[in-house]
């Protein structure tokens, strides 16, 4: 099924759900796998006021396994314009992050986050450094000299997570079948906290709208 496809016959559906306010739980609709592959999958599309919401992070953690985190690897984080480009940057534990400076002129990168505190110098045109995000949580980004500058760098520990693109949409497959916790993270202020369960049955991908 097309994403086109995938997004018309969800709205259909969320057509017979109950209108909420804020964070919906997110709702399940079981749609069959056309090949026989053992795995599972799950579709995630978000929106705030019926239009589609990008970097709303989403966790996916086994219940009825261990979970086994993802391994550290390397990521990359931009300073342009003034703005931190991704806005919102997931990342294993571990991972090393290497920051570039785009702009003409200096920054100042911070954090005053428990998950990674630290500060960082860039020079204009080409500067660049590197943090390590060694403890899973939400890392809050700012620069001493444009108090305009805020991102978010998401640490997580979870075996499986992903966010939601310019379409509002997530796709995460290749899963075992069984329980999971899903979780959800919205920057600045929802997070795991909204956690629901989810059964993923062989063979299908669930559908999971959530509403902002």
């Amino acid at each position: 099924m097309t994403r086109l496809g995938w997004v018309a016959s969800l709205s259909a559906a969320a057509l017979l759900l109950p209108a909420c306010a804020t964070l919906v739980a997110p709702h399940a609709v079981s749609t069959a796998v056309v090949d026989t592959d053992p795995h599972a999958a799950i579709a995630v599309y978000a929106t705030a006021d019926d239009l589609p919401l990008r970097d709303v992070l989403v966790t996916l953690r086994p219940m009825d396994v261990p979970a086994t985190a993802q391994p550290p690897a390397s990521a990359a984080l931009d300073l342009m314009h003034r703005h931190f480009e991704p806005l919102v940057l997931a990342v294993p534990v571990g991972t090393a992050v290497s920051v570039h400076n785009l702009d003409d002129v200096d920054h100042e990168l911070y954090s005053f986050s428990p998950a990674l505190p630290f500060s960082l110098h860039l020079a204009a045109k080409g500067g660049s450094g590197a943090v390590t995000a060694a403890r899973a949580g939400v890392v809050v980004l700012g620069c001493k000299v444009h108090d305009e500058m805020v991102g978010y760098l998401y640490v997580t520990d979870a075996p499986y997570f992903g966010k939601t693109d310019s379409d509002g949409y997530l796709r995460l497959a290749g899963l075992k079948p069984g329980r999971y916790t899903l979780g959800v993270w919205r920057a600045p202020g929802t997070d795991e906290a909204h956690a629901r369960t989810l059964t993923l049955a062989a063979g299908t991908e669930e559908a999971v709208r959530l509403r902002f």
